[in-house]
């Protein structure tokens, strides 16, 4: 054999060795793919009516209370007596009570100032009274002198001339004195009117004065409106009046300054109780009033309640400014059924309510929707092995999720074949059980 054709048969039976190991190679690894389809867990896409039960946390408060504040009397006040949190009271009991020390030194120097007015109210009508009887007699004096020299000046033919002109000047003079005395009894009356009427101002002062002293008095000791429970307030003068989210003050106690109007304390009427829960705003929309709903406390053992949606937000926000949430939710509020004195205000429990179910949708176990780049997908199980399927997630259950854009009876992954170990035990068609709904 010459040298070329040997050389020919070398490069051809290195290329036909090269040719079993790819194709070997490649048979392995479609065997290994369809060992993984097959070792992958799935379950068919269903179509039916999906219950919804909305799983809820909740806490109770009464729908029933009143605010204890500190009453409107100028300047702070300082606590003299305050029930603790939690105590229960009864209608008329005393609550809180304010020392009345400043309102009692008010109220002394009011009434001191209401003697002192009708001292000079009385010293003022009787010289009033005095100054009367002298004007009276001084003007019945005046007139008399003025009628004699009226007589006398008709008797002014009868004497010489200068008789005459001395009768004349003596009923002028009379009139003048006369006239001037009438002024004055007029001025005087006016200016002992004007005396009087400040005295008797000062008079309706002081009693104003003692009737607020009086009033800030009896509203600084405060009882029950109404059979409840007392919960003290957290005292935001404790920092100066600074208050910012996080600080953690103490609450009113006896001894402490509280200012005019500021809250107290909160009396709950534990009879009258509602829960109040929020709603992810996914799931808000399922939710109506009258709703069956169940309701469950921990620190009862679990013990669960009847109760029905009362109100539902009309519109999702996120919280208060100081406890404000990155998603928004719904406010849901919800009646307990019945009598439950055992229960209190400020407990947590767990609340499932019943919502409208959906109706003819598509839905697949919550596990087998993925998010690839932003959008939902779900792996659809073919003769391949498993291919990425994108979908619309309309709606989350406990279990299930409700989608739009895949057909019934489809099969889908319940893990990403991508992210799949490389072996499993064995195949494990899923059928998931039916859903309770989130």
């Amino acid at each position: 054999m010459s040298p070329r054709r040997r050389q020919r048969l070398v490069w051809l039976l290195a290329g036909t060795a090269g040719l079993v190991v790819v194709a070997s190679a490649v048979t392995a690894g479609l065997g290994k793919l369809r060992s993984r389809s097959t070792e992958i867990p799935f379950a068919p896409a269903e179509r039916s009516s999906l219950d919804q039960t909305v799983h809820l946390k909740g806490e109770l408060r009464t729908t029933k209370s009143t605010m204890i504040q500190a009453p409107p009397v100028p300047g702070t006040m300082r606590i003299l007596s305050l029930l603790p949190t939690g105590t229960a009271v009864q209608k008329g009991d005393l609550v809180l009570s304010f020392d009345t020390a400043d309102q009692e030194y008010q109220l002394g120097q009011a009434q001191s100032q209401l003697r002192e007015a009708e001292y000079e109210i009385d010293k003022l009508e009787a010289d009033n009274a005095v100054q009367a009887a002298k004007d009276e007699v001084d003007l019945l004096s005046a007139r008399y002198d003025v009628r004699a020299a009226e007589l006398d000046i008709r008797g002014n033919e009868l004497v010489g001339k200068v008789e005459a002109r001395k009768n004349e000047l003596t009923l002028e003079e009379a009139g003048r004195k006369l006239e001037e005395l009438e002024r004055n009894v007029r001025e005087r009356s006016t200016t002992s009117r004007a005396a009087l009427d400040v005295a008797r101002e000062k008079r309706n002062k002081a009693l104003i004065a003692i009737k607020e002293a009086e009033r800030n008095i009896a509203q600084m000791t405060i009882v029950a409106p109404f059979d409840g429970v007392l919960s003290v307030l957290a005292n935001r003068d404790a920092a100066g009046g600074i208050f910012y989210p996080g600080i953690v003050l103490p609450e009113y106690a006896e001894g402490d300054m509280a200012s005019p109007g500021r809250p107290i304390a909160e009396l709950l009427d534990v009879t009258q109780l509602e829960v109040l829960a929020k709603a992810p705003e996914s799931v808000g929309a399922t939710l109506a009033p009258k709703q069956r709903a169940k309701v469950s406390i921990d620190s009862r053992g679990g013990r669960a309640y009847r109760a029905h949606v009362k109100t539902v937000g009309a519109v999702a926000s996120r919280g208060k400014w100081w406890n404000a949430g990155t998603a928004r939710e719904f406010d849901v509020t919800l009646e307990l059924e019945g009598e439950h004195t055992a229960l209190k205000p400020g407990q947590t429990l767990r609340v499932e309510v019943a919502a409208a179910p959906l109706e003819d949708v598509v839905h697949v176990p919550r596990q087998a929707v993925f998010d690839q780049r932003g959008a939902s997908v779900v792996y659809v199980r073919n003769a391949r092995g498993f291919e990425a399927h994108e979908v619309k997630v309309v709606r989350r259950t406990e279990t299930r999720a409700v989608l739009e854009g895949l057909e019934e009876g489809l099969e889908v992954a319940l893990v990403n074949p991508e992210e799949a170990p490389a072996s499993r035990n064995s195949p494990t068609p899923s059928t998931p059980t039916a859903p309770l709904g989130t």
